[in-house]
């Protein structure tokens, strides 16, 4: 999508046993807000029918409320992470991106005090009534991309492939240090009208480049809070057996 660089279909992954993620049902993307004519009509022609916004609403104020297609469901499960929104909402505000927190630290910080929002997430995403669905934060790939990774695990999909999917985000701003350049610039121009420092460039980079450590962080913390990733499921996202089975049936077709 032109206003939304980083949306993408989940669909296509193929599980430890042989089957695959159904395309056309879940997407994940970054906030709607930019959305041309264009884009929207994709989204209706791509039947969606639910927007979930993990933004919550001093996010929305600043960048902006969703172009949401006619007859969609908007529903809004706010994640605003301790260790990140108010350095988040500063950067904007302020033009000062030397303030963006560490990502293994967000993604820690996620894991562990946003499986009851998550949960809800995916608890949306197993009633076959809300398909098709687009999940969403600012940028598509720190909530985002947890949720996407928690979506994709319970599903069966390995984790070297969670992770290529987890890091596909990067392509969306470009391969190239210029080209990462040209994104952030004109990332920075819808929030100030101050040219970035070098010093600012840098924590940009930071914050939107990402590594394969940020999400072994978060793999890690789930071991650390729960023991397991199935009893991280049960106690933390809340879901029983039944979720995850309705959740299968939608999602996942013989390969």
């Amino acid at each position: 999508l032109e206003g939304a660089p980083n949306f993408r279909d989940l669909g296509g992954h193929r599980t430890i046993d042989g089957q695959a993620v159904r395309a056309g049902l879940v997407f994940r993307s970054g906030h709607l807000a930019h959305l041309t004519d264009d884009d929207v009509a994709r989204l209706m022609a791509l039947d969606v029918r639910t927007i979930v916004d993990f933004r919550p609403e001093t996010e929305r104020a600043i960048t902006g409320i969703d172009r949401v297609p006619n007859g969609a469901d908007y529903r809004a499960i706010p994640i605003g992470d301790p260790t990140m929104a108010p350095h988040v909402k500063r950067a904007l505000e302020e033009g000062d991106f030397t303030v963006l927190p560490d990502l293994r630290d967000a993604n820690r910080s996620l894991i562990t005090y946003f499986g009851g929002q998550l949960g809800e997430m995916i608890s949306v995403i197993a009633d076959a009534g809300n398909l098709p669905l687009v999940f969403h934060c600012i940028g598509g790939k720190d909530r985002t991309g947890i949720a996407a990774a928690l979506l994709l695990a319970l599903l069966g999909v390995p984790r070297e492939a969670i992770a290529a999917d987890y890091l596909r985000s990067n392509g969306r701003v470009g391969g190239t240090v210029p080209a990462q350049d040209a994104f952030l610039d004109a990332l920075t121009r819808r929030y100030t009208d101050t040219p970035l420092s070098e010093e600012n460039r840098a924590a940009l980079r930071r914050f939107f480049v990402l590594e394969g450590s940020y999400i072994e962080a978060a793999w890690n913390e789930i071991e650390l809070v729960a023991g397991s990733f199935e009893a991280y499921v049960q106690d933390h996202l809340g879901l029983t057996d039944g979720n995850v089975e309705r959740l299968r049936a939608n999602l996942l077709e013989p390969a």
